[in-house]
């Protein structure tokens, strides 16, 4: 076989291997395996363009040359043929100028070719060099440029292989990033599901708790009626067993009056007699009531804010949520522990959880203890109403619920932060006071007491026939007289047929067919001078909300209160003009 058919196998062999090269290494290795056979040469070298740079990275040859060298395009043969982008033949080295003598002599190179691989951007050259002067024929120089042709496609190949994997690499990474950012809106969008099927719940609860509630008070009002009436029965004044029974049963009727006003805080139908308090000063004055009921073991501490905001609060009812979450941290702490009630000022942005508090200005107080601590399933429940880990006989499970109807009637809410072992905080978030406002006059109770001078008439509408009798008694017992009607179309009618006029109504919210509101807007319209007493088992906050405190009476009735704000409408004190204004 002759030189030429050798080559031209080498350069097929040479040409396949080029099209299966995948890196720059790769086709580096492929050119100097095949590139001195191709040539008949005495030695190649394959020289990578680096800028302004010839670098020599392969040689095969029966001689070293310059593998690993770097030269200045400007000082070599092979930066002049890839400048020049054209092959470069020269039988003689020594008789062209082109060539660094210095270089070259200290090899065998007598005679070369030099071939720039790439167009129009050339990125490497071959060299091909014999130890005698040398003319290599057309069809060598051919081969040659036929094997440099093949390694720019090879060159491009990988360069595009290259962006194609960057791009992949980039699509990757952005598919990855929006991956993560739909992930976190799924988990945001089932966070948000997760918090109003859990509001959607508690409201239902809450509406449940509030209709059980608003009957049961009007069973209370019949019982602690009527034990009232019993009490103050001079028949049985003399029978101290009696008397004792009918305390007792009172005192049971008034702890369910207490669990009742407990399920309304929860439902926020609770009415509450807000105003600006002093909230350090108001858990100042319940120490001794904490530490007698934490008992001796339990170490307190109070933590006050020294510039504490002014809090807009029912005190009373906040003295009991203060109290239900000490009892609740003393029970969680089985024997001795800390317990510490720290107050204030807090600015909160959005909430995250329903019972947490809107964004905005609060006073805070907290409850810390340092007992079992809460898992996460007891915590998504806390607020439930009824729910309890208590043992049976132990716990109502309203103490919490208690505690977040009452911060969200108040307009504020409840954070919980608990870790298993090592202890709770509750925090509860109440308005902070931007005006302080007026403070309401105290009822005097023995005034409320007195009988009514004069004869003063008053209608009672009421469709609860044994609270609507219970209320009439009280009323005929201050020297009222005393009709009464079982319904609001009843009572209108008695209204419009009476020849003489009424002076004061008093009448129940929560009844079928036409509501407690219904029927005042009707007086208001017919009657604009009579005034009228709301007496409810719950308050519909929307539609009384701007009716005083002084024209509403909560079931079950505390009868110095109720005969008091009965005396002020019917003018016997003082009290201002008694014409209720309802919002449609």
């Amino acid at each position: 076989m002759d030189v030429d058919h050798i080559a031209r196998a080498q350069l097929l062999e040479g040409i396949e291997a080029l099209a299966g090269a995948r890196s720059m290494d790769a086709i580096v290795d492929v050119v100097r395996r095949y590139a001195r056979d191709i040539a008949g040469a005495d030695g190649i070298t394959v020289i990578l363009r680096d800028g302004d740079f010839c670098h020599y990275v392969a040689e095969d040859a029966v001689g070293p040359l310059w593998v690993g060298g770097i030269f200045p395009m400007g000082d070599c043969v092979s930066g002049w043929a890839m400048l020049k982008r054209e092959t470069v033949v020269i039988p003689d080295i020594y008789l062209d100028t082109r060539v660094p003598h210095e270089v070259y002599r200290p090899t065998f190179v007598r005679s070369m070719v030099m071939t720039p691989v790439g167009a129009p951007d050339v990125t490497a050259a071959i060299g091909a060099y014999w130890a005698e002067m040398w003319t290599p024929s057309e069809a060598t120089v051919e081969r040659l440029e036929t094997l440099a042709r093949c390694a720019a496609i090879a060159f491009e190949h990988v360069r595009l292989l290259g962006m194609l994997h960057e791009s992949n690499q980039s699509l990757e990474q952005r598919v990855d990033a929006r991956t993560a950012e739909l992930q976190q809106q799924i988990d945001e969008r089932d966070r948000l599901e997760d918090t109003l099927r859990q509001m959607q719940r508690l409201e239902a609860v809450g509406q449940l708790t509030s209709g059980v509630a608003h009957d049961f008070n009007n069973l209370l009002t019949v019982i602690l009626g009527n034990l009232e009436f019993l009490q103050r029965d001079s028949s049985h004044a003399g029978d101290p067993k009696f008397g004792r029974r009918v305390a007792n049963m009172k005192a049971a009727a008034e702890r369910g009056a207490k669990l009742t006003a407990q399920l309304l805080a929860f439902s926020r139908r609770q009415r509450l007699e807000a105003k600006p308090i002093d909230l350090n000063e108001s858990v100042s004055n319940m120490q001794d009531l904490l530490r007698s009921s934490m008992g001796g073991s339990v170490q307190l501490e109070l933590v006050l804010h020294p510039q504490l905001w002014p809090a807009m609060v029912d005190q009373t009812q906040l003295e009991l949520v203060i109290l239900n979450l000490a009892i609740n941290a003393r029970d969680a702490m089985q024997v001795g522990g800390a317990l510490a009630i720290e107050t204030a000022n807090a600015v909160v942005g959005a909430p995250e959880r329903p019972e947490e508090p809107a964004a905005g200005d609060y006073v805070v107080v907290s409850v810390a203890d340092t007992g079992t601590g809460m898992s996460d399933a007891v915590l998504t429940r806390a607020f439930e109403p009824f729910f309890t880990t208590k043992e049976v006989g132990k716990g109502s499970g309203l103490g919490l619920a208690q505690v977040y109807g009452f911060a969200k009637q108040s307009g504020g809410g409840v954070r919980i932060e608990t870790r298993i072992g090592e202890g709770t905080v509750v925090k509860v978030y109440l308005p902070r006071v931007v005006e302080t406002a007026q403070a309401a006059a105290p009822v005097d109770v023995a005034a409320a007491h007195e009988l009514v001078p004069g004869s003063k008439r008053v209608l009672v509408i009421d469709d609860d026939s044994a609270v609507r009798e219970i209320t009439v008694s009280l009323l005929q017992r201050m020297g009222c007289s005393v009709q009464d009607a079982g319904s609001g179309g009843a009572g209108l009618d008695l209204l419009a047929r009476s020849d003489a006029a009424f002076d004061l109504v008093v009448l129940d919210y929560a009844m079928p067919g036409m509501n407690g509101a219904d029927v005042a807007r009707a007086i208001a319209k017919e009657f604009p001078t009579l005034p009228v007493l709301f007496v409810t088992g719950y308050a519909d906050l929307t539609a009384l909300r701007d009716i005083g405190e002084e024209r509403i009476a909560q079931k079950p009735f505390h009868q110095p209160d109720f005969a008091a704000k009965v005396k002020r409408l019917l003018g016997v004190e003082a009290g201002g003009s008694n014409v209720v204004a309802l919002r449609r």
